[in-house]
């Protein structure tokens, strides 16, 4: 539960610095169901951009899908001519912020202020 917490604290922090900004989407929370926030990822037009600039600052970032799912190897032994043109693009945008239960509040409004300025 209290891994649970922080989580939380991180998403809401990356959520508030985020809300302004127009080209960055954010993971929605339903009313209804209490998110844990295994992962935050975000959508952004620049990804690979973005996800250069955090390494560079010493941010370890993931990409959890970087090939749409129907386009793997898996899918493509099934059927070839799969087009799923939404998928496709979110692909090349989703990117993983860290959200660690041990990662300082400190550093994930560093990570934030890093993706505002990117």
């Amino acid at each position: 539960d209290s891994w649970n917490t922080k989580r939380k604290k991180i998403a809401q922090i990356y959520t508030t610095f985020f809300e302004d900004i127009s080209h960055i989407k954010v993971p929605q929370e339903s009313a209804d169901i209490e998110h844990v926030w295994h992962l935050y990822v975000i959508q952004h037009p620049f990804r690979n951009n973005l996800q250069n600039k955090l390494a560079q600052e010493g941010i370890e970032t993931i990409i959890h899908y970087p090939m749409a799912p129907h386009k793997t190897p898996a899918y493509q032994a099934q059927q070839k001519d799969l087009h799923f043109p939404l998928t496709e693009q979110l692909s090349n945008k989703i990117l993983s912020l860290p959200i660690d239960p041990h990662l300082a509040i400190e550093d994930a409004q560093i990570i934030a202020n890093i993706v505002r300025d990117v």
